[in-house]
C-alpha cells in the first residue's frame, strides 16, 4: 500500500486511516463506507454516476427535448 510498517501499525493502534489510502481501502473490499460515512456527517448526499454505455448526438437531443418539455 505504500506505507511504512510503523505508519500502518500507528494507524491500526488509534483507528485512524490515511485519506490517501480510503480509494484503495473501498477497492479492496468493494464497499464505500468511509465516502458514505464522510458525506452523511457532511450533510451531503451521494449519487452514482452510471459508466454503462457512451452518449451520442441523438441521446443528447433526446435529453434536451425531455427537459424542456418539464
Amino acid at each position: 500500500m505504500g506505507v511504512s510498517e510503523d505508519r500502518f501499525y500507528k494507524c491500526l493502534s488509534n483507528g485512524g486511516m490515511l485519506t490517501n489510502l480510503v480509494p484503495v481501502y473501498e477497492y479492496v473490499y468493494g464497499i464505500d463506507l468511509v465516502t458514505q460515512y464522510l458525506a452523511v456527517r457532511n450533510n451531503k448526499i451521494l449519487i452514482e454516476i452510471s459508466t454503462g454505455k457512451k452518449v451520442n448526438e441523438i441521446s443528447i437531443v433526446e435529453l434536451k427535448e425531455v427537459t424542456a418539455e418539464a
